[in-house]
């Protein structure tokens, strides 16, 4: 039962900030979309590896 409620209160929590995320970005303008910026980020690091990369 201990597990359920971690369980609920994690996905609550996480669907209230990103929620809450995509309003602030509307609102401003601005991008604080965590799924935007992750893959932005993940794109940086794998643009920046391939030249070090021996092929």
């Amino acid at each position: 039962m201990e597990f359920k409620k971690v369980l609920y209160a994690g996905i609550l929590a996480t669907s209230a900030m990103t929620i809450f995320s995509y309003l602030v970005s509307e609102i401003t303008g601005e991008n604080f979309r965590e799924p935007e910026l992750i893959t932005m980020l993940i794109n940086d690091l794998f643009s920046t590896l391939k030249p070090l990369q021996l092929t």
